[in-house]
C-alpha cells in the first residue's frame, strides 16, 4: 500500500489510533507529541512563512496558532483525505494543499522554514535526497529545514513504532544519517538535538526539566536536525 492510501485509511481516526499506541509507554497522548515539537522550535517559527511538509490533519498548525504570534502557515500532504480533515478545522492564517510526492507546488525561495514532523521514515530511501533537494529549492536563502524523527537507538521508541498500525514496515533513520542526507541535499548542517528521554507520567514528570541538559546524548525517544540553505 502506498503512503497516500495508507494515511487516507487513517484520516478519520488518526489521533485516536496514535494515542492508543503511544499513551501506555509514554504517558502522553497524540496531541502532546504535536505540541511539544512546536514549543521546542518556537523561536525559529516566530514571524516566519512556514511550510509544514507532511502536515497530516493539521495538528501542528493548531498548536502554531496557540504558541506563535506572527506567522504564515502552509501544510502539504500526500494524503488528500488528511488534507480535507485539516481544512475542516478552520485554523487561522493557515492553508492546506495536496502534494504529489515529488514536486512541492510553490516557486523557488518561497519559505523561511520547512518543518517535517516524523515524516521521513515513511519516505522510500531512494527519495531521501530528491525530496530534501526539492525542499531546499522552496526555501529562501538562509532559511531553515527542521526535521523531527524517531530515534532508532531508543528501545521504547522502537517498540512503539513497531506496534503502530500506520508505521508497519518502516525503517527508522538515525540522526547521523538524517543529517548526512540533508548535507548531501545542499543544506549546511546546524546540528541535532535529542528529546523525550523520559515517560510523561509518574515520578518522571518531576524530572522533565532535566531533559534540556541531555540534548546531546543520542538516547532520546526523538530527535530533530536543523539544516540551513
Amino acid at each position: 500500500m502506498n503512503e497516500s492510501a495508507e494515511f487516507d485509511r487513517f484520516a478519520d481516526n488518526y489521533r485516536e489510533v496514535h494515542t492508543k499506541n503511544v499513551r501506555g509507554l509514554s504517558g502522553a497522548d497524540s496531541n502532546y507529541f504535536s505540541e511539544y515539537k512546536i514549543i521546542e522550535i518556537k523561536s525559529s517559527l516566530e514571524g516566519c512563512k512556514i511550510l509544514d511538509f507532511g502536515c497530516g490533519d493539521g495538528n501542528s498548525a493548531f498548536f502554531i496558532q496557540q504558541h506563535i504570534k506572527k506567522y504564515c502557515y502552509t501544510g502539504i500532504d500526500v494524503s488528500e483525505e488528511s488534507i480535507k480533515k485539516a481544512r475542516c478545522r478552520n485554523i487561522a492564517k493557515s492553508d492546506f494543499l495536496p502534494y504529489d510526492g515529488c514536486h512541492i507546488p510553490f516557486p523557488d525561495d518561497s519559505f523561511d522554514i520547512v518543518f517535517a514532523a516524523c515524516v521521513f521514515h515513511h519516505i522510500d530511501d531512494e527519495n531521501h535526497i530528491p525530496v530534501p533537494k526539492e525542499i531546499h529549492r522552496v526555501l529562501k536563502k538562509g532559511g531553515k529545514f527542521i526535521v523531527f524523527e524517531h530515534n532508532p537507538w531508543n528501545p521504547l521508541t522502537v517498540k512503539i513504532v513497531h506496534d503502530c498500525p500506520f508505521d508497519e514496515g518502516v525503517t527508522l533513520i538515525s540522526a547521523g544519517k538524517m543529517l548526512r542526507k540533508m548535507k548531501l541535499s545542499g543544506f549546511n548542517g546546524r546540528g541535532t538535538c535529542y528529546t523525550i528521554f523520559m515517560p510523561r507520567k509518574g515520578i518522571f514528570k518531576k524530572m522533565l526539566s532535566l531533559e534540556k541538559l541531555l540534548r546531546r546524548l543520542p538516547f532520546g525517544g526523538q530527535y530533530y536536525c536543523i539544516g540551513e540553505k
